[in-house]
């Protein structure tokens, strides 16, 4: 399994949120609103063209992109610079949005969240001390070491984690993780293990368009 065919190759669920108590399956709802589908679509090819202007024109006016900043388009500029081709916001919003996520139609408008970790996480689940494996058969080893004994697996698992785990972080290459249920422990490589407070988006459907409401991290 390398990481192209985890991140663009998943076969979503298209039901609701699935999986047993302790997984967390991938699920892909996009489908239940057409128009929502036809707009992810247009966005993924704007997000891999690094077509900022498209990207600008779908923001929404008040886009939350912090729980301490004051939002709005401008902020958006400010953090992630769409105009530079290197900007961090392509690849981020990649990877969420090849990641399924659920109809979120709260608050009186039509809406979806993604990814599908974040979106489907259990609220009775501290986040700060949880995380979900995003991988079918992911290597658990012994020690944080691609050489370290291979002590089992886990597919599609939700997972204890230290709160200093540094989920996230491009210079940890290696999670130690628990099951929920306590029977296996060990160190799981990072690019297999998510925050459901990680980086997300919310869309929402505003006087007869599709706009991107939040790309947010934290809680």
């Amino acid at each position: 399994m390398n990481a192209s065919t985890l991140l663009f190759g998943i076969l979503f669920a298209t039901t609701l949120c699935a999986g047993e108590p302790q997984q967390l399956k991938p699920v892909d709802e996009a489908a239940k609103d057409p128009s929502f589908f036809i707009f992810r679509a247009r966005l993924i090819q704007a997000v891999s063209a690094k077509d900022t202007d498209f990207l600008i024109s779908v923001l929404a006016p008040d886009v939350l992109n912090s729980f301490g900043g004051n939002g709005g388009i401008a902020e958006f500029r400010e953090m992630w610079n769409p105009e530079d081709p290197k900007s961090e916001v392509w690849r981020e919003f990649a990877e969420i949005l090849s990641m399924g996520g659920k109809v979120d139609n709260e608050g009186g408008e039509r809406g979806f969240s993604a990814p599908y970790f974040s979106a489907c996480f259990p609220k009775e689940l501290d986040a700060n001390e949880n995380a979900a494996i995003i991988g079918e058969n992911v290597r658990l080893r012994k020690e944080p070491s691609a050489n370290a004994e291979v002590v089992g697996s886990l597919s599609w698992d939700i997972v204890q984690v230290g709160t200093d785990s540094h989920i996230g972080d491009p210079e940890v290459e290696w999670i130690k993780v628990t099951t929920l249920d306590g029977k296996k422990m060990g160190y799981i490589s990072s690019k297999y293990v998510r925050s459901s407070i990680g980086l997300r988006a919310g869309f929402s459907y505003r006087s007869g368009r599709w706009l991107i409401t939040s790309l947010v991290g934290g809680d």
